[in-house]
């Protein structure tokens, strides 16, 4: 029984490596963590004190 769990594994582990498993979503590259795109930090909005925030509010909506 051991034989034959480890033969399908094997078997997985080499259709996966011929990419067998695309349309499953799965990445074809073996590494899956690698990203082509760098992380960028977004810049934050400023901020507004409280009775900015209320008089922006207040002009939103007409009053």
């Amino acid at each position: 029984m051991k034989a034959v769990e480890d033969y399908r594994k094997e078997k997985l582990r080499k259709e996966y490596g011929y990419g067998n498993y695309q349309d499953k979503n799965l990445s074809k590259n073996k590494e899956m963590n690698i990203s082509p795109e760098l992380n960028v930090k977004k810049e934050a909005p400023p901020k507004l004190g409280i009775e900015e925030y209320l008089k922006e509010l207040r002009e939103g909506v007409g009053l």
